[in-house]
């Protein structure tokens, strides 16, 4: 059974671009493939957010600050 593709465009800094192709390379996968199964990963655990806390690391952002500004959209 064939799946459908849908084609996303992602604009990351340069070096995570060079991390994410060298990591393809030596995992011998495609950088599409590892971004999909990051993406069903996180969508299975608990609290979407926690995972990705970890993008905001070194900028002075919280989780906390995240979860308010994604509840005021609400």
């Amino acid at each position: 059974m064939a799946t459908t593709k849908d084609k996303l465009t992602l604009a990351v800094r340069r070096d995570v671009a060079r991390k994410a192709r060298a990591l393809s390379r030596s995992r011998k996968q495609s950088v599409s493939r590892m971004f999909e199964e990051w993406m069903m990963r996180v969508s299975d655990t608990e609290d979407p957010l926690l995972a990705l806390a970890g993008l905001w690391k070194d900028r002075e952002i919280t989780l906390e600050d995240l979860r308010a500004k994604a509840w005021s959209r609400s």
